[in-house]
């Protein structure tokens, strides 16, 4: 009988100690999983820097629509920073605070956030594009089709001269071709798209003058002709009956060429954009980095 009690006494041990392990077991493993899930909210709050970004930008573009978006990603990321400091659950998961060996880089980290959500925040407040320069566009890109078609009144007119005009038809002829050109750049501003055509579009305005001048018989005076392989001619006036397209042009030229100019020297994007975005890229790269 004693035998018997010392038996049970031992599988009552046995079945208390297997309890026991069991319990710790499935701690250790839920720890293991908060750990996890804290690393991955770390991973989440490097693609919400994008995020916030993206939003800031588009709103700044001006979809108002994304201040709500950015608002909760906003609050998102900032929930997410308050349960990795101290413990607790976020969206059903346990989530761990962040170990003492990481804690002066995860302090570091919020004091990046809190940097880079006032980037954000002068972003979205920043017009993205320059005023000035998507005047000068509209205007170019309205006014390119009375462009072409008075350029192509210029070579039909010139056309029925005789063959002592035929220097003059080339010219004619290039205009048009200019004009359709412009047209072409000034699209390709409007669309962000293109290298380099801010310099075509600054050599077909000088082709464009140098050769209306040259058929209006007006010096090329302070014009840069060697830039685009030009020279000095001398060409036979127009008759007037044959010169009333190209009178016609000579004013809407001038209005347009002005407005050319501005886009050569003038980005579409603000600079104020263009500084206030760079500093938020910055600002990101340095708060991923501390992440």
């Amino acid at each position: 009988m004693k035998l018997l009690n010392k038996t049970y006494l031992l599988v009552g041990i046995l079945i208390a100690a297997a309890g026991v392990n069991l319990f710790l077991l499935y701690q250790i493993q839920q720890i293991g999983t908060a750990e996890s899930y804290t690393i991955l909210k770390v991973g989440d709050l490097k693609v919400k820097t994008e995020t916030v970004s993206k939003y800031a930008t588009s709103i700044a573009s001006g979809n108002n629509e994304d201040r709500e978006n950015l608002k909760n990603e906003i609050q998102d990321f900032e929930n997410i920073l308050q349960v990795l400091e101290s413990g607790g659950e976020y969206k059903g998961q346990s989530v761990v605070s962040v170990p003492k060996q990481i804690r002066g880089p995860f302090d570091n980290s919020k004091l990046n956030w809190e940097s880079y959500k006032e980037n954000a925040d002068q972003v979205q407040k920043t017009s993205v594009f320059d005023p000035n320069a998507v005047s000068a566009l509209n205007y170019v890109l309205e006014k390119n089709g009375e462009m072409i078609l008075t350029t192509d009144s210029v070579v039909k007119e010139i056309a029925e001269l005789d063959r002592d005009y035929n220097r003059h038809k080339e010219i004619a002829s290039q205009l048009q071709e200019l004009a359709k050109s412009i047209g072409q750049q000034a699209l390709l501003i409007s669309i962000g798209e293109g290298e380099g055509t801010q310099d075509q579009l600054k050599k077909d305005r000088i082709l464009f003058e140098i050769g209306l001048r040259k058929l209006l018989q007006i010096p090329t005076t302070g014009l840069d002709l060697q830039l685009v392989g030009q020279e000095d001619e001398e060409l036979l006036e127009i008759p007037r009956e044959n010169s009333e397209s190209l009178r016609q042009l000579d004013p809407l030229w001038e209005a347009v060429q002005l407005r050319i100019q501005t886009l050569e020297e003038r980005s579409l994007l603000s600079e104020e954009f263009d500084m206030a975005r760079t500093n938020l890229q910055n600002q990101r790269d340095s708060l991923q980095s501390s992440l």
